[in-house]
């Protein structure tokens, strides 16, 4: 915009006038804006949408999408910030309109020459696949290199999918395979085919199927490198997405890897059935399961004789989750030992058997083939206190227990093992010293150590993966076993064995009234305090019931009339409420069109620009004081009284005003020929309010070329050190009716309407000049006649300033002086990132070195990690998202590095109460500042600091 901008104008004034102008109206008018960082509106990118299974579904506005390119293409937008437009169709009439730039994305193009020229490749592809032939593992018809073996095979392919269509066929052209290919509305649908051996293979993508699933590649048909394209005419989306993809690839490569895992063939291919499989599945109606008695929650036997825990459900879940009807009966016989439960799989009279180990020299030493892993087991060591390096010395185990004994022995092979009958004589012996330790499940170790008292435990670092079992040699359950497990998922072993957690001990009344026996006591000691308390204070609570009511009745009345009278102030404010705003915003838009007229001269601009300031000063003042309306009337407001000089107050005021008057080509007359002391102490925002309302009604209330006079006097004698003045403002207006001078003074009262009177206003502006020269302790005084004029005189005896400390002094330290901060190093913490741009920028004319945090979180985050005597200073923000200032200010302050905790922090608020400032100290603030800030007072606050 700045470049178009230059390229219109290149005159000087007009980038003078602007630079100027964004400067002072965002210092002056910013805080009432609410500006969302991030509200900048989303690209919205074109992108083409087909169906390819697990690639991209749901090609229709109402159907869920999912698949790899789905999930890539969102990760690409959460750093883009691109919303999508999707258009639907197939490949082909998605890859025409793409060329023709119809659309500006669309995904999964391989690479070639002749497309290079059509649109534009991004410097990183989006996916990397190799396609498969897979075939049954026992099927030796087909061989990887001999065609001639393909010779009439049917293959399977999922017709949505064409990026496998083109990859098979491109494969049986160049190899001239006699191949029928088959094509499937699903892979669910291929792969009932498959199983029922109406087709010979089918196609996948990477070669990722574990050996376990019958299933295994017999030929690679293709690899390809797929992009995710972008119109030829739109190289500020490649430039974006190139961008992107770089984070990705240094940031989130884990990501996308688990994303590829997540839609790979493995995830497919579970659904088919090897022939092996199919064919041992045919051959058992019954499945018999071995497992352990008492050894919950993995399997135990239930009151009624019946298999529980983790086993009961695993095994009918693992033949239900496999392809087709196969539904076995499953019957479990329990063994006391697991020594009895592997023989009983020896001699056949077990199909499988839960749990055993997973390490496979246990497995060879026992004589069992495991599965892959059902459930991960932690590990505890079992000890009597206190905790010594002797404990592993002599570990007691469970003879019946294999899983414990090598356990023990792979991960304690110095310590002496002593056998014992069952768990608890092995808890026995520990308990009576025999034995240092021993090893637990640690889902065992609550329910079989938990209530003794002088025992504990200890987790141990390496854990113990529990598995299924089958005979040596039968390779063909094992495979059915390991294809069910893998669709059950991983977290399946996990979640039911928590289930059998509950079981494990039956914790009864006593049970809990013995582990909290003080609790219970001192409950029954507050009950019997309670009875005595409750019969002590019944009476005093009847006699106190009648007063009570009384007096909440006269508390629900006098809230009643409290609440009609604020309704009634409210809905006056609401009717009334205009001109007082209106005023300085007038001047403020007036001259900032003068400004812009008047191209290259400056100082005419300056002069404007300056008369903006003054009255957006005033503005801010002017809707403070709405909002102190309440706190006027309440006695809550003080004053702030510092050396003043009347006459650059009476300046600021005639500046305000003069362009009133002009509009209304009103005379307006200053006098101050009869003031001789100028310097005094005041409020000086207080007395500019008297001065600008008195005045503002009169201009409101005179006619066109009427006449306004502000005259100040200064009466002799005076007490020493004080002056006594005399405020004349003056008008040849319509004048005020009696009725209407014995109210004008109270809140929101007008004689007419406005409109009625044609003249807006909220009736505010006597009634708070009338308070603060009550404040100020002087008078009022008011004369007028109807359709002559007004006349008020305002009495007011400040104390004299002397001249050499005055503000003339201090303004032209703080305006004047050249303020160099090189060397210094500033926080803004700012949530608001248009204010922050705009005090940086500010700040940086002065030397600073300047950062920036978007709320008060952040901001603590960076001073802890930069450290001690980095940051010299901190503008903190009060209202923030995430964490406020005050908070991060007192975690600031309570910070262990005494220079990091002693940071200087200056508060800017857009609360400027004196409650407001108070908070801040008390928060730790070394000062405050109300938005909008004055740039001089900032300034002349950070000079103090250094």
């Amino acid at each position: 915009m700045e470049k178009k901008r230059e390229k219109q104008t290149s005159r000087k004034g007009d980038r003078i006038v602007s630079v100027c102008m964004v400067l002072v109206l965002f210092v002056y008018l910013f805080w009432g804006i609410q500006v969302n960082a991030d509200a900048g509106e989303q690209k919205t990118v074109k992108i083409g949408y087909y169906e390819a299974h697990d690639f991209q579904e749901g090609a229709d506005d109402s159907a869920a999408k999912s698949g790899y390119s789905y999930e890539y293409i969102q990760k690409v937008a959460s750093y883009t910030g691109w919303r999508y437009q999707y258009v639907y169709g197939e490949w082909e009439d998605l890859y025409e309109k793409l060329k023709t730039g119809e659309i500006d994305l669309m995904a999964g193009i391989s690479y070639d020459d002749d497309r290079v020229n059509s649109m534009l490749f991004p410097e990183y592809e989006m996916i990397n696949e190799t396609f498969y032939v897979y075939k049954d593992t026992d099927d030796t018809s087909m061989k990887c290199g001999n065609i001639d073996s393909y010779a009439g095979k049917k293959i399977g392919v999922v017709n949505k999918d064409k990026r496998m269509i083109t990859a098979l066929k491109d494969w049986a052209k160049e190899k001239q395979a006699d191949i029928q290919i088959q094509y499937y509305d699903s892979l669910e649908s291929c792969a009932e085919d498959f199983n029922q051996k109406n087709i010979d293979a089918f196609v996948s993508a990477d070669n990722v199927v574990s050996s376990y699933t019958g299933i295994s590649p017999v030929e690679k048909i293709g690899k390809e490198a797929y992009y995710l394209c972008v119109a030829k005419d739109r190289e500020d989306l490649l430039d974006e997405l190139n961008m992107a993809l770089s984070i990705i690839t240094e940031q989130d490569i884990l990501d996308v890897d688990e994303l590829h895992k997540k839609y790979s063939a493995e995830s497919s291919v579970t659904i088919f059935l090897s022939e092996k499989e199919q064919d041992w599945l045919a051959g058992h109606d019954t499945v018999t399961v071995g497992y352990t008695n008492d050894y919950l929650p993995y399997c135990d036997i239930d009151k009624d004789g019946k298999a529980t825990g983790l086993v009961s459900d695993l095994i009918p879940d693992l033949f239900d989750a496999l392809p087709g009807d196969y539904e076995p009966d499953v019957m479990y016989r329990g063994y006391n030992s697991q020594n009895e439960m592997v023989e009983a799989l020896k001699n056949g009279d077990v199909d499988m058997i839960f749990p055993v180990s997973s390490e496979a020299w246990y497995a060879e030493q026992e004589g069992y083939q495991e599965s892959t892993n059902v459930v991960t087991s932690p590990i505890d060591l079992a000890y009597r206190e206190p905790y010594t390096d002797k404990m592993t010395a002599k570990i007691a185990v469970n003879k019946n227990n294999q899983l414990q004994y090598y356990y023990t022995m792979r991960n304690y092979p110095d310590a002496e093992i002593i056998q014992y009958d069952s768990i608890e004589e092995c808890i026995e012996a520990l308990k009576s010293g025999e034995v240092g330790s021993t090893i637990l499940s640690a889902r065992r170790a609550n329910y079989l150590v938990g209530s003794e008292k002088k025992l504990n435990v200890l987790p141990l670092e390496n854990t113990e993966d529990r598995c299924i079992g089958v005979a040596v040699g039968n390779t063909a359950l094992l495979q059915i076993i390991n294809h069910g497990l893998s669709i059950l998922g991983e977290n399946y072993g996990l979640n039911h064995t928590y289930t059998y957690m509950d079981a494990m001990r039956n914790y009864t009344a006593m049970d809990f009234i013995q582990d909290n026996i003080w609790i219970f006591t001192g409950i029954l000691i507050v009950i019997f305090l309670c009875i005595i308390w409750y019969f002590c204070q019944r009476d005093q609570n009847m006699q106190k019931q009648a007063k009570k009511e009384a007096k909440q009745k006269q508390e629900l009345e006098n809230a009643l009339t409290i609440a009609r009278q604020a309704n009634r102030a409210r809905g006056v404010f609401l009717r009334n409420m205009s001109h007082d705003i209106r005023t300085p915003l007038n001047a403020i838009i007036g001259f900032a069109k003068l400004a812009m007229k008047s191209e290259g001269n400056f100082e005419q601009i300056q002069d404007y620009l300056n008369k903006i300031s003054v009255s957006g000063d005033h503005l801010l003042a002017i809707v403070n004081d709405v909002l102190e309306v309440s706190r006027i009337e309440s006695g809550q407001t003080k004053l702030e009284e510092l050396p003043c000089n009347i006459k650059n107050i009476v300046d600021e005021v005639e500046v305000i005003i003069q362009g009133q008057t002009q509009e209304k080509t009103q005379t307006f007359i200053v006098d101050t020929s009869k003031v001789k002391d100028y310097y005094i102490y005041c409020d000086r925002l207080r007395v500019k309010e008297v001065l600008v309302n008195l005045l503002g009604n009169a201009v409101k209330f005179t006619p066109e070329g009427g006449k306004i006079e502000l005259r100040i006097i200064q009466n002799e004698p005076a007490p020493e050190g004080y002056a006594n003045y005399e405020v004349h403002v003056k008008d040849n207006g319509c004048g005020m009716s009696p009725e209407f001078m014995g109210k004008m003074f109270l809140p929101f009262e007008r004689e007419r309407t406005s409109t009625v009177s044609g003249i807006q206003g909220t009736g505010l502006g006597l009634s708070i000049a009338k308070q603060f020269v009550d404040l100020m302790g002087g008078t009022i005084e008011v004369t007028s006649k109807e359709k002559e004029g007004t006349e008020v005189i305002v009495r007011i005896s400040p104390r004299l300033a002397q001249t050499e400390k005055d503000e003339r002094t201090e303004n032209t330290e703080s305006e004047e002086k050249d303020y160099d901060f090189r060397g210094k190093r500033i926080l803004v913490v700012e949530d608001n990132e248009l204010n922050r741009e705009i005090v940086k920028a500010v700040l940086e004319e002065t030397g600073f070195e300047v950062e920036e945090a978007e709320n008060g979180a952040v901001a603590v985050d960076k001073i802890k990690t930069a450290g001690a005597l980095y940051y010299d200073v901190v503008l903190m923000d009060i209202q923030m998202p995430v964490m406020d200032g005050y908070m991060a200010t007192k975690k600031i302050r309570n910070l262990e590095d005494s220079d990091l905790a002693n940071i200087p922090i200056i508060a800017l608020s857009a609360n400027a109460f004196e409650e407001d400032r108070k908070a801040s100290a008390d928060a730790g603030m070394n000062g405050h500042l109300a938005k909008p800030v004055n740039v001089s007072e900032l300034l002349k606050m950070l000079c103090k600091l250094f």
